[in-house]
């Protein structure tokens, strides 16, 4: 079993991608993880991503959404394409 990188519990790890280009994924309980997502954890190093690398990560068919009800919000450009492919290169 794996243990959680911030409170070293060993049930229920999930993984967690710290950066996306290059990618850095580190496992993580989902109490923890979920406490990373509404910022509680206060004095660790930065362990989410640009909101923007995010987008462009987990964008769908080329299309930035709206993270709350989906919509679209815009194509990704040229340069986010790239990003994109070599985020998944690995």
């Amino acid at each position: 079993m794996k243990k959680c990188c911030i409170c070293k519990v060993m049930n229920g790890c999930i993984k967690h991608h710290k950066r996306y280009l290059p990618q850095e994924i580190i496992l993580v309980c989902n109490n923890c993880h979920n406490k990373i997502h509404s910022n509680e954890l206060l004095g660790v190093d930065s362990l989410t991503p640009s909101r923007r690398m995010a987008s462009i990560f987990y964008s769908n068919k080329g299309v930035i959404r709206k993270k709350s009800n989906g919509v679209a919000l815009r194509k990704l450009t040229y340069n986010e394409k790239k990003i994109k492919e070599a985020m998944y290169a690995n």
